[in-house]
């Protein structure tokens, strides 16, 4: 496993604001860096992204590049919130672009970001800034454990998937056949994942002591293969 490690953080994680949630990734991600592996941490918007964006449409914005860098501001909040709680392990500048990702990258063990294109999810923001940096590994935290063969909600023989290549999983996207925000990973990510090699784990976003399974070795959701 490579020496960098992305984790993207479900927005769910900042709608809920459980304080011993956070308490035990601030944990865990300390002992990651005390392991002397670095940490990108990627955070997305949640229902406050989407409350922004229905706001902003409600009064007359019709920009939908507009609408997407309100999205991205409320990510970026969500990502200083979370640099501060990590300090003294986190730099607390917030990158804007994978650029500036770059550039503060040295300064800290970990460095905290939230989306940076408009149109674009921030796992393909946390795809982008594996690839930026040379990591091999994304960790996706998010509300599901696994990829499933179909809606889980909608389909009750769908079946999870522990390992899923990412050639299958085009297949899939190509088929809609993955559950609405349950697109984990997007057209984009994949491209991105399959030029560069990287490999994502998909891990339920209230277990924070996943990432250090699968540092170790281990699967306790869905591996994405490139």
């Amino acid at each position: 496993m490579s020496e960098v490690i992305v984790v993207k953080l479900t927005g769910k994680l900042f709608d809920e604001g459980d304080r011993e949630l956070f308490s035990s990734y601030i944990k865990v991600f300390r002992e990651v860096v005390e392991s002397s592996r670095r940490l990108i941490v990627v955070t997305g918007g949640g229902r406050l992204c989407r409350n922004y964006i229905e706001l902003a449409e409600r009064i007359g914005v019709r920009s939908l590049y507009v609408l997407d860098s309100v999205g991205i501001f409320v990510t970026r909040v969500n990502a200083y919130i979370l640099a501060h709680l990590l300090q003294p392990f986190s730099n607390t500048i917030i990158p804007k672009d994978l650029e500036e990702l770059r550039a503060v990258y040295y300064q800290r063990p970990i460095t905290v970001m939230g989306g940076v294109t408009p149109g674009q999810s921030t796992i393909a923001t946390a795809l982008e800034a594996a690839e930026a940096l040379g990591s091999s590994t994304v960790v996706y935290f998010t509300t599901v454990n696994y990829i499933y063969t179909n809606d889980p909600a909608i389909d009750a023989s769908a079946k999870p998937l522990k390992e899923v290549r990412l050639k299958e999983l085009k297949e899939f996207l190509k088929t809609r056949s993955l559950p609405g925000e349950y697109q984990l990973i997007d057209e984009v990510s994949a491209i991105i994942a399959e030029r560069s090699r990287i490999t994502i784990y998909i891990a339920k976003y209230t277990d924070p002591a996943a990432l250090l399974e699968i540092i170790r070795g281990g699967n306790p959701g869905t591996v994405v293969i490139p």
